[in-house]
């Protein structure tokens, strides 16, 4: 694969890429019957009979 174009950093020198997937995996692999913040609504899941 080829890079195009200027990386870009965060103030705190982290690679812009590399955090949002890792801010994106997170929430991908998260338990959904939690929420990932305490202000994040979560319906309660439902119920199998």
């Amino acid at each position: 694969m080829q890079h195009t174009g200027v990386s870009l950093h965060l103030i705190n020198g982290a690679d812009f890429r590399s955090t949002l997937r890792a801010m994106l995996l997170f929430v991908a692999v998260a338990d959904h019957k939690s929420a990932a913040a305490a202000d994040e609504p979560r319906a309660p899941a439902p119920t199998v009979m």
